[in-house]
């Protein structure tokens, strides 16, 4: 599921059946297992800079989770995504794998970015024409900074299907995980 469609999914499906946008709280209690268990979200967050290696070696890896940049509520996130993301300078592709459990279920995803500038200030790779709306999905690595923020871009905004997406959506990788405590057993052979 891509950042757009969670944060689409928080403003338009969850208000209409009651359910609030966010994390778990602690105190709620949460069946696993047959077991009642007090479970919440813990997200360590080490900050915004994630680059820790040079840019000169060919490929560059990073790892953490995305926040949306706006303060606004509507444009939060509203699920954590944790990603990877690794970098090649001959392939000049940078592919993203991302996790997220939105609403109760886990979901994997991957984008691949085409790398349009390499140089010792930063990396810039695009994304784009995702579905009828066109949206270009840019990825910056600023080796300065040692940052990394992808820019959703809308490029069609002139159908009534698309005008919800007129404004672009901007995420900064921090690094760092996210936990569900206590964590749910797993049996793959318990029986349903």
């Amino acid at each position: 599921m891509s950042r757009l469609t969670l944060s689409l999914l928080a403003l338009l499906i969850l208000p209409a059946i009651g359910c609030r946008s966010g994390s778990s709280k602690a105190g709620e209690v949460v069946v696993v297992g047959g077991a009642e268990q007090h479970s919440a979200w813990y997200i360590t967050d080490l900050g915004s800079k994630v680059i820790d290696i040079p840019e000169s070696f060919g490929g560059i890896s990073v790892d953490g989770m995305w926040y949306a940049t706006s303060p606004i509520k509507d444009k939060q996130l509203i699920a954590p995504i944790t990603v990877k993301i690794d970098c090649s300078r001959p392939v000049k592709i940078c592919r993203e794998v991302d996790a997220t459990v939105a609403m109760g279920i886990l979901q994997p995803d991957t984008t691949d970015y085409a790398i349009s500038k390499w140089d010792h200030y930063q990396l810039i790779a695009e994304d784009s024409d995702e579905g009828k709306c066109n949206i270009t999905h840019r990825l910056v690595m600023d080796f300065q900074s040692k940052t990394v923020t992808l820019t959703d871009l809308p490029s069609q905004v002139d159908t009534a299907e698309c005008r919800m997406y007129k404004d672009a959506n901007s995420y900064i990788l921090h690094g760092g995980q996210v936990m569900l405590y206590p964590p749910a057993t797993y049996d793959p052979l318990e029986k349903k």
